[in-house]
């Protein structure tokens, strides 16, 4: 079995709603990116599901960040794209 597909099988419910934020608005480029604030008002994550799901699509390569200090902003990546539309189409089904 694809690689890709396991790990996207692995991912959590928190994962898969951000994945969904990203990608219904439209951030898929920097200039679309949600900053932290943004993302906690419309998922109401608690600042540790914050952190836990931020790191875990980071590492996948699922998001990435532009900014510097604490003021970083996230949009989805090919490969976030990719894990969103497998995820919808798993859901749909």
């Amino acid at each position: 079995m694809d690689y890709f597909v396991q790990v996207v099988k692995r991912l959590t419910l928190q994962d898969f709603e951000l994945l969904t934020l990203l990608a219904i608005d439209s951030s898929m480029i920097p200039l679309r990116a949600k900053n932290k604030q943004e993302i906690v008002e419309k998922t109401n994550f608690s600042e540790a599901t914050y952190r836990k799901v931020i790191n875990r699509l980071e590492t996948l390569c699922f998001i990435e960040s532009i900014g510097e200090g604490k003021a970083y902003a996230y949009y989805l990546t090919e490969y976030g794209k990719q894990a969103f539309e497998q995820l919808s189409t798993q859901v749909n089904n």
